[in-house]
């Protein structure tokens, strides 16, 4: 049996439509390849904030699968939560990257909720080109969304 059931990320245009941005995504020129047709850009959500945004999840998903959100905070999140359909999951956490796991039924809505105050902050990948922000805001980019069979270690 398989592992992985598919992946998606934020639909563009709802992220556009809300206190959300679509920007480059400063690893992209890290990568070799782009198997799923991800892209370049990224949905960053700054704090704070509530967003809902679309997704177009795979068909034919069973009732109850694994999702795993594969996140980078920007900067330390202290208080914010994820969902996805029911599944909830904790958005604190230190800066970097993340997958955040667990099961659930899956949505074509992904909700972030950052309840932090915006802080300011020199980014070092700004500073060195790769981003397009020179100063940066404590905030969330989502990289995708993965799907997995209930019974599968994600």
């Amino acid at each position: 049996m398989s592992t992985f059931l598919g992946v998606t990320t934020v639909v563009a245009a709802s992220c556009e439509q809300t206190d959300c941005s679509m920007r480059p995504d400063p690893w992209v020129g890290q990568r070799w390849n782009d198997p799923h047709g991800l892209g370049a850009d990224r949905p960053v959500i700054d704090a704070p904030a509530r967003v809902t945004l679309a997704v177009e999840p795979p068909t034919d998903l069973p009732d109850t699968l694994v999702m795993c959100l594969h996140v980078e905070r920007l900067g330390a999140i202290e208080s914010g939560e994820v969902r996805v359909g029911s599944w909830v999951a904790e958005l604190a956490g230190p800066a970097g990257h993340d997958r955040l796991c667990g099961e659930g039924q899956a949505s074509e809505e992904l909700t972030v909720t950052l309840d932090d105050a915006r802080q300011r902050w020199v980014d070092p990948a700004g500073a060195s080109g790769r981003s397009d922000r020179l100063l940066s805001v404590d905030g969330l980019r989502v990289q995708a969304l993965t799907f997995h069979p209930a019974s599968a270690k994600a």
